[in-house]
């Protein structure tokens, strides 16, 4: 019997009939159904499945990501060896390289993985692999090649998700209805091409209600100086996507006016705290092509163009 089970594994390494014990999986390899991989034939796996999380919750196949998000490629179960592989997002370099034998023909297996960009990334013994999505809105796709044991390499259905839509956070203000004050104040200052731009933006938008809070002099008065409208304007952008879900208690925001910052508190709610006030979440998480839209209830006046410390500062000049 011992002799028996000695020559079978043999077999399994020699001959053209018997498949090798598969001990590559490397960023030379395209994942392609019927590919020699490992010295076998892959095929599709029936049982296996790829798909994206974003923050721990599941994004399925189909559905949109956010222009410059991260996700996270999970495989639904942990094989010996894999091999992620995406197109139009950048893997994270983790782990990748981690493979199982020595390649044959003299390969750099870590700078082909470099050259191809992290698109593919081979690792052994994981479930999951980071990611960042594209900001140019083209579909993200991803599939994992892996195995387990003797001659049998499988390779996962491609999962794909879209851009959200072809609309810019300049299109979205546009066509919200209670956004038309903001719309305006963008438009004169000059801002719609600028934040129609790849991006991505966050946008913490005004509604009609924060603006028609500022006294009726203290509105026009702004509207009426492009320099203070777009200081106020650009205390409201924050390069990079920040989803509602990444927002931490105490975190200090960096926006797109040089050296301006407000906070986030979230001891009562969810509020952000400038110098002299305050504004609440009306509606979060407006995805876009190019960032989020977060539409808020108080205009944030930025501390440079403040010169009246009360409750709330309306007085800019």
């Amino acid at each position: 019997m011992r002799i028996a089970r000695i020559a079978l594994i043999l077999l399994a390494f020699i001959g053209d009939e018997v498949q090798a014990f598969p001990t590559l999986l490397e960023c030379t390899r395209a994942l392609e159904l019927g590919a020699d991989i490992m010295s076998a034939s892959a095929v599709l796996s029936t049982s296996v499945t790829v798909s994206f999380e974003r923050d721990g919750e599941t994004v399925a196949c189909g559905e949109e990501y956010i222009p410059g998000e991260t996700l996270t490629v999970v495989l639904s179960s942990t094989p010996n060896r894999e091999v992620f592989e995406v197109t139009g997002g950048v893997l994270s370099t983790d782990g990748c390289g981690a493979y199982t034998g020595s390649e044959s023909d003299g390969t750099n297996e870590e700078n082909f993985c470099i050259d191809l960009g992290f698109s593919r990334c081979p690792k052994q013994g994981s479930s999951s692999q980071e990611m960042v999505a594209p900001s140019d809105g083209s579909d993200i796709t991803a599939k994992v090649g892996f195995a387990n044991g003797f001659g049998t390499v499988s390779i996962t259905e491609t999962c794909t998700l879209v851009a959200a839509n072809d609309d810019t956070v300049v299109d979205l203000v546009i066509a919200t209805d209670d956004l038309s004050i903001l719309e305006d104040a963008v438009v004169l200052a000059e801002l719609a091409t600028t934040l129609s731009g790849d991006g991505p933006f966050t946008v913490f938008a005004p509604n009609n209600e924060a603006f028609q809070n500022l006294s009726e002099g203290d509105l026009t008065t702004l509207l009426n100086d492009i320099p203070a409208l777009t200081d106020v304007l650009l205390y409201h952008v924050v390069s990079g996507t920040v989803l509602s879900t990444d927002l931490m208690d105490g975190m200090v925001v960096s926006t797109l006016l040089t050296d301006a910052t407000f906070t986030v508190d979230l001891s009562n709610g969810v509020s952000f705290v400038f110098d002299t006030g305050s504004a609440s979440p009306v509606s979060v998480d407006n995805i876009t092509s190019n960032g989020v839209v977060h539409i808020i209830d108080t205009v944030l006046i930025p501390p440079s163009r403040c010169t009246n410390v009360f409750t709330h500062c309306y007085s800019f000049f």
